[in-house]
């Protein structure tokens, strides 16, 4: 009798737990569907959020493992003025560990060459992470008014 009833509350219990779990999942909104907008979007191999209103180019992604450490090329765009992408990567590095150590408008190469930006762009960051280097190098697209384009280049120091 008392085996019996543990086993009935044992029961009660886990479907008491199965709904609560069921019940939360459903409020949360399920299981994302593929293709639906994400809010916080992230630039997978950079893990660095990428900027409302941004997305990757098509086929711009290049990945590369070496011994020293990763290499990735990532180019995106999308609709603010490079200042804006300046400021709002100027706010998030920090806040993943990244210490910026070059900022510059008109981009001359930063010091001692590391992750220098490239001559033609407007803006220029460069950050330090343990061993790597990140450049942010940021112009505006001139065939697309208040469009700009970010090319992300991480190197190994």
């Amino acid at each position: 009798m008392l085996r019996a009833m543990r086993k009935e509350s044992f029961m009660k219990k886990s479907w008491c737990l199965f709904g609560a779990v069921l019940s939360l999942f459903l409020v949360m909104g399920g299981v994302p569907v593929r293709g639906e907008e994400e809010t916080a979007r992230l630039l997978s191999d950079l893990d660095l959020p990428l900027m409302e209103k941004f997305h990757e180019e098509e086929d711009s992604r290049v990945v590369f493992d070496t011994p020293e450490g990763r290499i990735i090329e990532v180019r995106a765009q999308g609709a603010a003025s490079p200042e804006q992408v300046r400021d709002y990567y100027r706010l998030v590095l920090p806040t993943l560990s990244w210490q910026l150590a070059f900022q510059d408008q008109a981009g001359a190469a930063a010091p001692s060459d590391d992750g220098a930006c490239a001559a033609e762009v407007q803006i220029c960051l460069v950050a330090l992470r343990d061993k790597e280097i990140l450049s942010i190098s940021i112009s505006k697209d001139d065939s697309q008014a208040g469009v700009s384009v970010v090319v992300f280049d991480l190197r190994p120091r």
